[in-house]
């Protein structure tokens, strides 16, 4: 499953830190960094930038700047994360392949979110069993 970071021009800054978090608790993994332009943070090996589109900038609405890209891709299921989405723990890789699953065998479902509720919006989100 091919994991993407969303950057913008304004907090590609945060991708040196996320590249630690990610290399630290989830090791051996590839990641593609997308954005508007290509980021002043060096980027480790595992870690590679596309372009989202020129004519794009951080005053385009996020779901209007990736919604093209990823009508275009292969891939059926996808890990999405923003370059502020930092791991604190190790990655329970049993847990993320279960999410995965979830989606795979229903195909009303369109993501599963990895994070814990915290809010009354959150209290809407449907569980799928007691991991999700």
């Amino acid at each position: 499953m091919k994991k993407y970071i969303i950057t913008s021009n304004k907090y590609s800054f945060c991708l040196d830190g996320l590249q630690k978090q990610m290399d630290k608790y989830w090791p051996s993994n590839e990641f593609t960094i997308l954005g508007f332009k290509k980021p002043k943070v060096k980027l480790n090996k595992n870690f590679n930038f596309e372009l989202l589109g020129s004519n794009l900038s951080d005053n385009t609405p996020w779901y209007k700047a990736i919604t093209p890209y990823f009508e275009k891709i292969n891939e059926e299921h996808f890990f999405l994360a923003f370059e502020d989405h930092f791991l604190i723990d190790f990655v329970n890789v049993n847990l993320f392949n279960e999410g995965a699953d979830i989606i795979k065998k229903d195909k009303t479902i369109g993501k599963i979110r990895l994070l814990p509720k915290y809010n009354k919006i959150d209290s809407k989100i449907i569980d799928y069993n007691e991991n999700f």
